[in-house]
This record gives structure tokens, C-alpha cells and sequence, in this order.
């Protein structure tokens, strides 16, 4: 959720959270609205974990660097990031079949690169050419693997086997856009490490309204990745994509 989420206000995150626990396409299949999570024990002791350390280190981090950083150059890392990501999501696009979108988002990046200064500003969105997000997850939700059981990884949080598979599958397969974005944004550790930072900088808000508003916050980070990540990909299966401006990543 890190892109759009972050820059509401409160209020409409905590709408956001609360409408992701009731909506949903009509394909949308959990019996009785449950997650599949039969290792919900040791998730749990992982959840904890992972919360110990975001504590401990990211958060305090995070919090430092929206304090000391100017707002502009937050934006800018941010953007440069998020610009280089729409990379994978056309080369998803595609693998969905879906020309159009990755032709559109090909040429987001260009428009980015090129009048964007590097990609620290995001002038395609302000032109209407709405960021279409898109994974390797999604993809493999799309070709009809099954979301598997509910699995929180540790130091890296929700996912589910076919998400978890995603990513494992991206260390050993081929992925058009792996070399260049190694080039370009991790080519050192520094690089990793503001990449982290500044993604836990920008959901700042959403954690925050989740430790105000959730009795049991590992159910409602469980119920609400599980149900986000159905209706996105239902969407692609009927071809109906999120907008940027719709989707909060």
C-alpha cells in the first residue's frame, strides 16, 4: 500500500481498511469470508517478530527520515523507486496478455525517465497516465495458480504461498527487468537500504491507524492483504486492471 494510501488522511485510510473487510468481486472465494491459515501459530510468532524489529529498527528509522529529510527529496526517491517498478509491471502485463497496458506502461516509464528528470517526478500521473500496478503474484494468480495458505514471512510480512512462490520464482527465472533494476537502484547496499526506508516511511499512516483501530491486528493485516490481493486479481481476470488512482498498493 504504498504508494496511494499514504497520502490520505487518516479518516480515509481507516475507511479503506474497514471497506477492504466487506468488498470484493463476485468471484471472490473465502467460505464464510475465513482465510485459509493453518499455520496461523507460527505465523503468529512471526507477526510478533516482525513487529519487534519494525520497532526496534525500521520505525525509528522511518520516522527520522520523514523528520529530516525535505519533503521534495522524499518525493523524488520515492518516485524514482516507484518508476523503475512500473518496469515489472509491464513485463507482467504482458506475460498477462495484456498488450495494451504494457505498452501504456512502458510508456509511463519513458515519460517519467525522459520529462520526469530520471523518474523524480511523476509527470505521466499528472497527465492522467495512471500507474497500472502488476507482479509477478498477480500474474501467476491470472494463469490460475490458487492463493494457497496465508503465510507471514519474516522481516518481509503478509504474503501466501502463491506470492511467496512469486518472489522465489524471481531468484531463479529469468525477469526482463532484474538486471536493469539492479543497475539502476541496488547496486549497493545503500541503495537497498533507502529503497526499505523509504517504503516504510511512506506507510507510516497505515500502521499507525492499525495499531489505533484493529482489537487483533494480525487478523485485520491477514483478512485485508488476503481480500486486496483476490480483488486485484479478479479485476485482471475480467480484464478490468486498478488505476493508480484506484489502488493502493
Amino acid at each position: 500500500m504504498k504508494n496511494i494510501i499514504s497520502k490520505l488522511p487518516s479518516i480515509k485510510i481507516s475507511l479503506i481498511i474497514l471497506s477492504l473487510l466487506v468488498t470484493g468481486c463476485n468471484s471472490f472465494n473465502m467460505k464464510q469470508n475465513t482465510v485459509l491459515d493453518p499455520f496461523e501459530t507460527i505465523n503468529r510468532k512471526t507477526h510478533k517478530f516482525n513487529n519487534i524489529v519494525d520497532k526496534i529498527i525500521l520505525l525509528p528509522i522511518a520516522k527520522s527520515y520523514n523528520y529530516v529529510v525535505p519533503n521534495p527529496i522524499k518525493s523524488c526517491v520515492h518516485n524514482v523507486f516507484a518508476n523503475v517498478e512500473d518496469l515489472k509491471s509491464a513485463c507482467n502485463s504482458f506475460l498477462q496478455g495484456q498488450g495494451i497496458n504494457g505498452i501504456n506502461t512502458i510508456g509511463r516509464f519513458l515519460f517519467n525517465t525522459t520529462m520526469g528528470v530520471g523518474g523524480c517526478f511523476d509527470v505521466a500521473s499528472i497527465n492522467g497516465a495512471y500507474k497500472i500496478p502488476n507482479d509477478f503474484g498477480i500474474t501467476l494468480g491470472k494463469w490460475g495458480v490458487p492463493s494457497g495458505p496465508y503465510l507471514v514471512i519474516p522481516f518481509a510480512g503478509p504474503s501466501n504461498f502463491r506470492d511467496a512462490l512469486a518472489a522465489m520464482s524471481l531468484k531463479y527465472l529469468p525477469e526482463p527487468t532484474g538486471h536493469i533494476k539492479n543497475n539502476l537502484l541496488y547496486i549497493n547496499n545503500f541503495t537497498n537500504t533507502l529503497y526499505i526506508v523509504d517504503y516504510r516511511a511512506s506507510i507510516l499512516n497505515i500502521t499507525d491507524v492499525i495499531n489505533e483501530v484493529a482489537i487483533d491486528p494480525y487478523i485485520l493485516i491477514r483478512d485485508c492483504y488476503t481480500k486486496q490481493r483476490e480483488e486485484i486479481i479478479c479485476n485482471y481476470q475480467n480484464d478490468e486492471p486498478y488505476p493508480e488512482e484506484d489502488y493502493n498498493e
